[in-house]
């Protein structure tokens, strides 16, 4: 298991449905959890 230190930016993929549900807005602070069998990170220079 991991931690990190400080906040970090995080792009998930979510249905339309998902997005209502959540009453999610854009730039609104959300919080995290991932659970998964692959996880891909990239660099900040690969954005």
């Amino acid at each position: 298991m991991g931690y990190l230190d400080e906040p970090v930016r995080v792009t998930a993929e979510i249905t339309s449905v998902a997005l209502a549900e959540l009453g999610l807005t854009d730039g609104a602070p959300v919080w995290a959890s991932v659970k998964a069998t692959q996880i891909d990170l990239y660099g900040a220079d690969d954005q």
